[in-house]
């Protein structure tokens, strides 16, 4: 649609026009009827709206970048054409959205339709529905794309968990969480949060935010949370602070953000690896250290390790090596070790 709003009033009045059949609209009306309601919404005083201009309108609104309009073309008295709809029944107001915007909604509502079998868009069904008859659109009848569905891998007690998380997010209810020990299932504690942001990674979901007591930042695993509730409404929200949640995710793989300051870890990569790491990069911060030749490539990122980044690297295999800093060398040697112990034993 045009942003421009002069003419957007101009097209509505004359989509009222179109529609009018008690009475005939010469071109000369139409000039008129534009010119005198932009005078009384404009502030400078009259307005005169020209002869090309309504003939540009008449043509951007039968067009597809408008709204495929359909003017009566027999509409003449004595040789003089008047204008009006095809359909006296037609209004864009009933259809407000162009054309390239209707195909943009119906493959927007396509993608939409791919998450309504999760708990946390369980209105998305009765939506799309009626979308799809309000302004007939007809959904592919195949998947034509995919996402990683959470809902045969993930447990379904916390993805019912989500919407209201979600809810006391957008309320800034504080609440009162109870949270299983990754120890024992019987082993829990009751904290009080200040919850900020839902965060999804590798196929499991976390809350982040304030713990009221110790006044720090806690990621929970919806898995573990046991109980949640309202906190009673004499506790306050505390606001996250500015850029509070990008900072937390900015130099971490995953969701564990340990104690430290980032660290630059330097990688040799196999070259025939590289392809993979060049568009999956392991980190944002991930840079090149030299050109690709036959001995591969070097590349360095700026993380805080932690367990995620851990089990990533791992997962390259004998694609990669790590070449420092030496503390953190040895520590991925060590976890190299333990891994390769297990297949020694019988």
């Amino acid at each position: 649609m045009p942003k421009n709003k002069s003419a957007l009033i101009r097209y509505h009045i004359l989509d009222t026009c179109f529609r009018n059949t008690g009475r005939k609209y010469f071109i000369e009306d139409l000039i008129h009827a534009c010119s005198d309601r932009l005078s009384e919404l404009s502030e400078r005083g009259k307005v005169e709206v020209s002869r090309e201009t309504i003939f540009k309108d008449i043509i951007f609104m039968k067009s597809s970048d408008g709204w495929n309009i359909e003017l009566d073309e027999s509409c003449k008295d004595a040789a003089r054409r008047y204008y009006r709809y095809l359909d006296p029944s037609f209004s864009i107001q009933k259809l407000a959205i162009s054309t390239d915007e209707h195909l943009l909604i119906r493959d927007t509502m396509h993608m939409l339709n791919r998450f309504q079998n999760l708990p946390f868009y369980d209105m998305l069904n009765n939506l799309v529905d009626r979308l799809s008859d309000g302004l007939k659109i007809s959904l592919p009848e195949r998947v034509i794309i995919g996402y990683e569905h959470e809902t045969n891998l993930y447990d379904p007690e916390a993805l019912d968990l989500l919407r209201p998380l979600h809810k006391a997010i957008v309320n800034k209810q504080v609440l009162l969480i109870k949270y299983q020990s990754v120890r024992s299932a019987s082993d829990s504690e009751t904290f009080t949060i200040s919850p900020y942001y839902l965060k999804q990674y590798k196929n499991r979901w976390y809350l982040l935010g304030l713990e009221h007591q110790n006044r720090k930042l806690y990621v929970m695993g919806l898995e573990r949370i046991s109980k949640l509730k309202d906190a009673p409404a004499k506790i306050m929200y505390i606001d996250p602070e500015e850029s509070i949640i990008e900072n937390h995710f900015e130099d971490i793989v995953g969701v564990t953000r340990l104690d430290g300051d980032p660290i630059t870890i330097t990688i040799w990569v196999n070259p025939a690896f590289w392809h993979f790491l060049k568009y999956s990069p392991i980190h944002h911060s991930q840079k090149s250290l030299k050109k690709l030749d036959a001995e591969g490539m070097q590349i360095s990122i700026r993380v805080i390790p932690n367990r995620e980044l851990s089990n990533m690297l791992m997962s390259y295999g004998e694609n990669i090596r790590i070449l420092g800093p030496e503390p953190y060398v040895k520590e991925f040697k060590q976890r190299l070790k333990q891994t390769a112990d297990l297949y020694k034993k019988n």
